[in-house]
């Protein structure tokens, strides 16, 4: 976050050559207030609501695939191009990926806990479309290992105690234990979002449907609707959908948690769940913003922002986001 052998893990999906590369390094220092080149970033602090404080980094991320947090002070943010830049107390460091990372949210996931791995989903850039398991060294700053998943490009993955699952294009939920991947179940539909708590996982699918496993047993959303990521809730799975909003999802069926207008990504925090939104609604003046609910779906606080945001993830009492034009910004609760 090795994934099953430390004590946490960040995942990556990305895109990689036949020959893998190992990932470069370098460290560069961040100025306070210093530009990077790309869109315009509001990176003054009063253009944010109260609490929200912009982070200054480089190079500027832009074509975000998302973001996860090493600590409260370290986070990574993922540019598509296969790009990592990690941001620590002031300073920017970079990896260069092996390929291009998938243009997909929902996929870095950590164990909890102090983070000295992370694991890199790579998908084989050749016609037979198989996965691999890069697992990078934070600590050494060296790949420890590489660990081949089987068919099917990686989508999303969740950790599990010391188990890992991984979900795939091909509809096959993989499970990785003790250094060995093996299928759990092949023959879904396309899976997009993965979840897991305890001893059940939650696959699901472009199409709508959330596979229940150990079981096997499937339940529908709503028609239409169109999944964008997943998280498990206690003894259900949260589905966020980029036009239909939020549903829970048990082994009973499907139900409406009632937030209006389509969720880009979410993500559990010590003070709740917090979704990221494009519009919050017409009450909001369909401005993009965030939203806080607690575990039962009701709608804590609902915050316009000035550029909408893409991607979240928390440690401890920071909650780190990053907006579409570049903003990295980190939020202290309590």
């Amino acid at each position: 976050m090795t994934a099953l052998l430390v004590a946490a893990s960040v995942w990556v999906a990305c895109s990689s050559p036949e020959q893998p590369v190992v990932p470069q390094k370098t460290q560069t220092q961040t100025p306070s207030g210093s530009a990077t080149s790309g869109p315009t970033v509001v990176d003054n602090e009063a253009d944010w609501p109260a609490g929200f404080i912009p982070v200054t980094y480089a190079p500027g991320v832009f074509n975000s695939c998302g973001l996860e947090s090493i600590s409260e002070e370290s986070v990574w943010l993922l540019d598509c191009s296969g790009l990592v830049v990690i941001v620590n107390d002031g300073q920017s460091s970079t990896l260069e990926l092996p390929g291009a990372i998938a243009a997909s949210d929902g996929i870095l996931l950590r164990q909890g806990g102090a983070v000295d791995a992370v694991d890199i989903l790579l998908t084989a850039d050749s016609n037979d479309q198989q996965g691999e398991l890069l697992t990078y060294d934070v600590m050494a700053t060296e790949v420890l290992r590489t660990l081949a998943i089987g068919s099917g490009w990686p989508t999303a993955g969740a950790v599990i105690g010391r188990r890992s699952v991984v979900s795939t294009l091909n509809g096959r939920i993989v499970e990785i234990r003790g250094g060995s991947a093996s299928a759990l179940v092949e023959g879904l539909d396309p899976l997009i979002a993965i979840a897991a708590s305890r001893d059940t996982v939650w696959g699901v699918s472009e199409t709508g449907t959330v596979t229940v496993l150990p079981e096997g047993k499937a339940v529908r959303l709503p028609s239409n609707v169109k999944p964008a990521a997943a998280l498990a809730v206690g003894e259900s799975v949260w589905v966020a959908t980029t036009d239909s909003g939020l549903f829970r999802v048990g082994r009973s069926g499907a139900r409406s948690l009632h937030v209006p207008g389509g969720i880009n990504t979410l993500v559990r925090c010590s003070d709740g769940v917090w979704i990221a939104q494009q519009r919050l609604g017409a009450t909001f003046g369909s401005r993009p913003g965030l939203r806080r609910l607690d575990p039962s779906g009701r709608i804590l606080d609902t915050i316009p922002m000035p550029d909408g945001p893409n991607g979240l993830s928390c440690f401890g009492q920071s909650l780190w986001i990053h907006t579409e034009r570049g903003t990295l910004l980190r939020r202290m609760s309590g």
